[in-house]
């Protein structure tokens, strides 16, 4: 006999999901401490903006990011929507005067449409 998943208990357990959250059981998840500058090819994500990392992070963009609540996030094990930004809004945000980076992160959020798909494995 072939095993097949247990379904009988996911109805119980989407119950239990809704239930959870009318009640205001559901725990709001902490911001992740930023970990080490990331490399070319990472993603950095904001609220529900990803982008990828073009070119070298310098240290006083990389603290300007983190103290702006901007994480490093890997695609394989999140499961959230994002809105993916063009390959160069790095490079724009990277070159961009630092007074100037607020109002250009403004822009993004403004200019970008909501998410349609999960971020799952980029390439």
């Amino acid at each position: 006999m072939y095993h097949t998943p247990n379904y009988r208990n996911r109805g119980n357990s989407r119950w239990r999901d809704r239930l959870r959250g009318l009640l205001g059981m559901r725990v709001s998840r902490q911001l992740p401490d930023p970990g080490p500058r990331p490399h070319i090819g990472d993603y950095i994500a904001y609220r529900d903006l990803v982008m990828k990392i073009g070119e070298p992070v310098a240290d006083e963009l990389w603290d300007w990011l983190v103290f702006n609540r901007w994480r490093q996030v890997h695609p394989q094990r999140d499961r959230r929507r994002y809105r993916r930004l063009p390959s160069e809004t790095f490079r724009m945000l990277a070159r961009c005067a630092p007074t100037q980076r607020d109002a250009f992160v403004a822009q993004m959020l403004r200019q970008h449409k909501p998410a349609l798909t999960r971020m799952g494995p980029l390439k």
